[in-house]
């Protein structure tokens, strides 16, 4: 029995690694099945995009603009309403300023609660690592998810 199963596999092996190189012999599937070889120029790089990529991108890019932002994440520090709630927002936004003048602080309003929320972190990580150093003037700040602002780019 195992000599049949072996004979088999013998047999059909080479069948099986011809099968391989037939479509591949010199053409590029990705590209709309041009002969690559007869367009490669020594030290130049070309790349075969399909369009609909360019128009996922630009779709990607308009939705994030509707948005008026990124996701990420802020460190919140303090979440209130009230009468009381406005006056402590403003106190905890104006120690926040006060402490990390390099980060931006969001004052938010949203339907009868106040939040004072830091920075703009692309990653949790990053938030994390700023945590650290919040969590010392703000023992009750923690880490939200949010709608960031896009990052400056300086050129």
């Amino acid at each position: 029995m195992l000599k049949r199963i072996s004979c088999i596999i013998l047999f059909l092996f080479p069948l099986v690694a011809a099968a391989q190189n037939v479509g591949s012999r010199g053409r590029d599937t990705a590209g709309g099945g041009r002969n690559m070889n007869e367009t490669i120029v020594p030290g130049e790089l070309r790349i075969f995009q399909d369009k609909r990529i360019d128009d996922l991108i630009h779709r990607h890019v308009q939705l994030n603009a509707k948005r008026g932002g990124l996701d990420g994440y802020r460190i919140q520090i303090y979440f209130g309403s009230g009468a009381m709630g406005r006056e402590e927002a403003n106190e905890h936004h104006a120690s926040a300023l006060s402490f990390f003048p390099e980060l931006k602080v969001h004052l938010i309003y949203q339907y009868s609660y106040y939040k004072v929320r830091i920075g703009d972190f692309r990653t949790r990580e990053e938030a994390f690592s700023w945590h650290r150093k919040v969590k010392r003037r703000f023992p009750s700040a923690y880490i939200v998810p949010d709608i960031i602002e896009f990052p400056r780019i300086d050129l």
